[in-house]
């Protein structure tokens, strides 16, 4: 095509020039983040870089977890139901853009997530009976051996989720019920997660109630 040709002078005629990397010298500065407000809902804190094989470590130690016929649809209102308890199980998934926190298992997929904070509350409960059923939509497994490299990721992860249940409880409690927010990303299925939000704050509310 005659265009090529005329492209073909162009990049004939150009003499670029290296710089040494030791001398060389930026000038220009990164743009900075605009604050924090009714247009602009994000922190500087980045959330976790997405980790599979630590979501798999976390899911692979888990004794409650969702039934296997549960349908994704219904994940919204299991999460609204658990994460309105007391004991904050929610905070290891939680992402709060705003002020930067973000629990070690917020890039996890919805199943690994549900799982999560099944098996939180079932902990909170001191591994009663009944505190992993929701109705048969959670069950009881064995637990696995998780990989050899899973006990530094893990160990990791579990300090994360410690100051994220410290920045997400309410002040002056650490057992109180909170809505948790979650990035804008994550989705359950079809439903946005501002369903779960929705139910969450029901629940939540329901506690506060009572």
């Amino acid at each position: 095509m005659a265009d090529y040709d005329t492209l073909k002078t162009a990049i004939a005629e150009v003499r670029p020039s290296s710089t040494a990397m030791a001398a060389y010298n930026p000038t220009n500065s990164p743009q900075p983040c605009p604050a924090v407000g009714d247009a602009w809902r994000a922190d500087k804190s980045l959330p976790p870089t997405p980790d599979e094989k630590t979501c798999q470590c976390m899911f692979s130690t888990l004794r409650c977890v969702p039934s296997s016929r549960l349908a994704v649809k219904a994940y919204g209102d299991l999460f609204g139901s658990v994460c309105g308890t007391p004991s904050n199980p929610c905070a290891g998934i939680s992402a709060n853009t705003q002020t930067g926190v973000y629990g070690a298992y917020s890039m996890c997929n919805s199943t690994q997530q549900l799982g999560y904070v099944l098996d939180q509350y079932y902990q909170s409960q001191k591994s009663a009976s009944g505190a992993c059923d929701w109705q048969g939509q959670a069950v009881l497994v064995s637990q696995g051996t998780p990989a050899s490299d899973c006990s530094a990721r893990l160990s990791s992860a579990s300090a994360s989720n410690v100051f994220a249940a410290t920045a997400t409880a309410p002040a002056g409690s650490s057992n109180v019920a909170v809505p948790i927010p979650m990035r804008n990303a994550f989705t359950i299925g079809e439903f946005a997660v501002g369903l779960y939000l929705f139910v969450a704050m029901i629940a939540g509310a329901g506690f506060v109630l009572l």
